[in-house]
């Protein structure tokens, strides 16, 4: 059975200055269990390390499909769709690193920890931990943490590309990315405007200006954006009605969600299912193109509530 995920945030300095941001989910909020897809095919726009600690799942990466199990590591690129299927008591750590790439791909985007299994679970425990409790000199631990992090990653020749993007980004208050990140993982909510900004600790004018700096959408575009990708997986991947999906990704009104959609892909759901339904691959390449030109004219009722 699946638990929902919870996470932890926090931002680090890095030594040369950089800033990352860290996002942080432990094993037991990731448990799955059954044989049957239990999530749906996304994407983030941070890295994602997951560390597999228990169980066993297939890893959908792009067009990879690969099994994994206890001690494997994978290193997810930002931008990169991912999903896990056919779960048997499966467990992992999940730490979300924006503003860093580690330009793996198909082929060596995962590894096995081997003999140091057990000092890199200790390192995602550390990371979890820091990130909850930010008790006295946490970053300063967290800091240590990725730096040893590092350390073992190129020791695997993992990282010898890895490039922080940091530098390049706009200076952006950390209450942005808690906002980002909520949304993401809590899309079929009712979220607000006005919800995020509580959350964030942030102003509504500010987060609006900040989030587009960022991400290139209004935090209403982005919300909608990330319903109609998960909702178009799920049309490729299972047979529910698309009423059923609708309501799933958080649309309580179905003419809204079709005229949303057809907003983002160009066509129905309906025709989207009957185009693409045995053309997964070039179904989710079309969705995985969604800019913020393509949904400029949605209607306001479709997007986050003010």
């Amino acid at each position: 059975m699946r638990t929902e995920k919870t996470y932890s945030y926090a931002d680090v300095t890095l030594e040369n200055g950089s800033k990352v941001f860290l996002r942080a989910s432990d094993e037991n909020s990731y448990s799955l269990s059954g044989n049957k897809s239990t999530s749906r095919m996304h994407s983030h726009s941070f890295s994602e390390l997951c560390l597999v600690t228990h169980g066993t799942a297939k890893c959908l990466c792009n067009y990879t499909s690969r099994m994994v199990g206890k001690g494997d590591l994978l290193i997810i690129d930002p931008n990169v769709q991912h999903v896990f299927v056919d779960t048997s008591d499966f467990t992992c750590y999940t730490v979300g690193l924006d503003g860093v790439r580690f330009f793996t791909n198909e082929s060596n985007f995962i590894t096995k920890t081997e003999k140091s299994f057990s000092t890199f679970q200790n390192i995602f425990k550390i990371i979890v931990d820091e990130t909850r409790a930010k008790e006295s000199n946490y970053d300063k631990m967290l800091l240590n943490a990725l730096n040893m992090l590092s350390v073992l990653l190129t020791r695997r020749r993992i990282i010898d590309k890895v490039s922080t993007l940091s530098s390049t980004m706009p200076k952006l208050n950390s209450g942005v990315m808690v906002a980002k990140t909520y949304m993401d993982t809590y899309y079929s909510r009712d979220i607000s405007l006005n919800s995020l900004c509580e959350i964030a600790y942030i102003s509504p004018q500010h987060l609006i200006r900040q989030f587009k700096s960022l991400t290139g959408y209004t935090p209403k575009q982005y919300l909608n954006r990330i319903r109609i990708q998960v909702a178009a997986g799920a049309i490729l991947d299972s047979y529910d009605s698309i009423k059923v999906i609708a309501s799933s990704v958080g649309y309580s009104d179905y003419q809204a969600f079709l005229y949303t959609f057809k907003q983002f892909v160009g066509i129905s759901p309906q025709q989207f299912r009957e185009d693409y339904k045995h053309n997964a691959a070039e179904g989710r390449k079309l969705i995985s193109f969604v800019s913020p030109e393509n949904i400029a004219s949605l209607s306001a009722e479709n997007d986050v509530k003010r």
